[in-house]
C-alpha cells in the first residue's frame, strides 16, 4: 500500500529536504534556511532524482491487476462439544454467604450518610 501511494517518494523527499536545511544552516540562519530550502529555486540532487522518479510513475500505464478470486463451497463441519471439566468450583453464593448473615451496624455511621448525600 505504501508503494502504491508513492510513499517512497514521500521518503526520499522529506531525506533530501533535511539534508538541504542542515546545509543551509550551516551558511545562513535558520529561518533562510528553511526558506530557501522549500522555496524550491535551488533544488538538490536528490530533489532532482525524487522528481524524476514520479515523472516516470505517471507515465507508466497503469496495470490492475484483478486476480480473480474462486470460491469453494465447504460443507459444514461438526464441532465436538467441549468436554466436561474435572475441577468443580464452589458458587460464587457459597462463599459470599458468611459475609451477608450479619445485619448492618445500628446506628448507621456517619460516613455512610454523608457519601449517601
Amino acid at each position: 500500500m505504501f508503494s502504491v501511494i508513492g510513499g517512497q517518494w514521500a521518503v526520499l523527499q522529506t531525506v533530501a529536504w533535511t539534508g538541504m536545511i542542515i546545509e543551509n544552516a550551516q551558511k545562513s540562519p535558520l529561518s533562510t534556511a528553511i526558506r530557501d530550502t522549500f522555496s524550491g529555486e535551488k533544488p538538490c540532487n536528490l530533489c532532482h532524482v525524487v522528481k524524476e522518479g514520479r515523472e516516470q510513475e505517471r507515465k507508466l500505464p497503469a496495470a490492475l491487476n484483478l486476480k480473480k478470486f474462486e470460491v469453494w463451497l465447504v460443507s459444514s463441519q461438526q464441532v465436538p462439544a467441549p468436554r466436561e471439566s474435572e475441577q468443580s468450583y464452589p458458587p460464587l453464593i457459597d462463599l459470599l454467604a458468611p459475609f451477608r448473615s450479619y445485619s448492618p451496624p445500628s446506628p448507621v455511621p456517619i460516613l455512610a450518610i454523608r457519601s449517601i448525600a
